[in-house]
């Protein structure tokens, strides 16, 4: 028997969604590549800061595991629709 699509979960990477995890990772080491190759210490104290951002995308991902797709899908629609559902462009 198959799930139906709309009880299924997201796969989630150490808690959160693979794609911030993955964005997390990279940033944390491109930091490092640039501490070794500039032989100073300020990128690395930003890369301290990848522990810090893991647990925020984790709770996130606890509280519900679609945050980000809810979250940008909503950015993108208006909060107040207009009367009869139709979207113009005001110039009317």
């Amino acid at each position: 028997m198959r799930p139906y699509q709309s009880l299924t979960q997201p796969r989630l990477y150490h808690g959160m969604e693979g794609w911030l995890w993955s964005l997390n990772m990279l940033l944390c080491a491109w930091l490092l590549y640039v501490a070794l190759h500039s032989w100073s210490w300020q990128p690395l104290a930003l890369a301290v800061l990848h522990w810090p951002v893991n647990w925020i995308m984790r709770a996130a991902g606890r509280h519900d595991p679609h945050f980000t797709t809810v979250y940008f899908s909503a950015l993108k629609r208006p909060l107040v629709r207009p009367p009869h559902g139709r979207y113009r462009d005001g110039t009317r």
